[in-house]
């Protein structure tokens, strides 16, 4: 796999909420809130609701430093779902392929969204932290409400444990997998809106980002065109929209060429989509830590306030 080295420049447009460890600032506030309610009422200042408090802020600490080790790696995804996503994405790829001409030629599709960037960033494999692959495919659903026609064939070459859902209420097909590796197919409808051709979905992940929600420009989409892209040992054949440049530029701005990705983004992954083995060493050591920190503090706490001399090396067990 190309390493890629992370830019935290806000490629997307993103908050700065999103691009910090809210975890280390959480842990830091609730420090700084703690020991500004015992200097003003003192009384209040039980030590075993101290501790607690020193257990919380310790806990917000380790795991605010378990995001920074894990965004330092590049938030990856599980290795298994990142290999059965790519197979998911091959499939995907085949499926339109295989179709003939002229229902490829009705129907065009094309590599999209975090796919896409992988493609023309000249990655070997996925982006490391997407969670799924993309593909844009227009389809019109008031010829076929539901989709049928594309559903049954999907469901013929579909077999477990892989499996096809639709959801109408977004427009999207996803074949998924049961370890949550899944792939995105989402039916563009052809239309016309504010005087602008668009290829439009109702409930588009991007669409706060673009000039009309939800649309992609006919002019910069098609034709599609066909290239070859060395992902992992067997290159794939895949097709991309008319205008790569500002097709990109419209859903992730200019400068969609460094890979940006943010810690909220970080958690999801780290919270659903890591590796088990990272998530519970992680885990581990912040249930350990928070523990070794109430008790320590509400010892050294209560000998304080009994009047007695506390030796925090001894209270360590040092």
């Amino acid at each position: 796999m190309v390493h890629v080295p992370v830019s935290h420049v806000d490629a997307a447009g993103l908050s700065w909420l999103l691009d910090n460890n809210l975890l280390l600032i959480g842990s830091l506030l609730l420090s700084v809130a703690t020991a500004f309610l015992c200097f003003k009422m003192p009384s209040r200042c039980h030590p075993r609701a101290l501790a607690a408090l020193a257990a919380v802020s310790a806990a917000l600490f380790v795991a605010g430093l378990a995001i920074e080790h894990y965004n330092y790696l590049e938030c990856p995804v599980g290795s298994e779902r990142r290999e059965i996503t790519e197979l998911i994405l091959r499939r995907n790829v085949q499926f339109f392929a295989d179709q003939p001409e002229s229902w490829r030629q009705a129907h065009p599709s094309h590599i999209s969204d975090g796919t896409l960037l992988a493609f023309v960033r000249k990655r070997t494999s996925l982006i490391v932290w997407d969670q799924d692959t993309d593909i844009h495919f227009l389809y019109d659903l008031e010829q076929d409400p539901g989709a049928k026609e594309l559903l049954g064939k999907l469901n013929e070459r579909t077999e477990p444990p892989f499996a096809v859902v639709y959801r109408p209420e977004r427009g999207l097909i996803q074949v998924t997998h049961p370890c949550g590796a899944h792939g995105d197919i989402w039916l563009l409808q052809r239309k016309e809106i504010n005087g602008v051709d668009c290829l439009y979905n109702l409930d588009y992940s991007y669409a706060n980002r673009k000039p009309i929600p939800g649309c992609f420009g006919v002019d910069i989409s098609l034709p599609t065109e066909a290239r070859t892209w060395n992902l992992g040992a067997t290159p794939l054949q895949v097709n991309i929209p008319k205008d790569l440049h500002a097709w990109l530029t419209s859903s992730f701005g200019p400068r969609y060429i460094e890979p940006y990705h943010n810690r909220i983004q970080c958690m999801e992954n780290f919270m659903v989509h890591a590796d088990r083995s990272w998530f519970w060493c992680y885990a581990i050591l912040i249930v350990v830590t928070s523990a070794y920190v109430f008790r320590t503090s509400e010892s050294w706490l209560e000998t304080k306030r009994r009047g007695g001399v506390a030796h925090p090396f001894k209270l360590m067990g040092l």
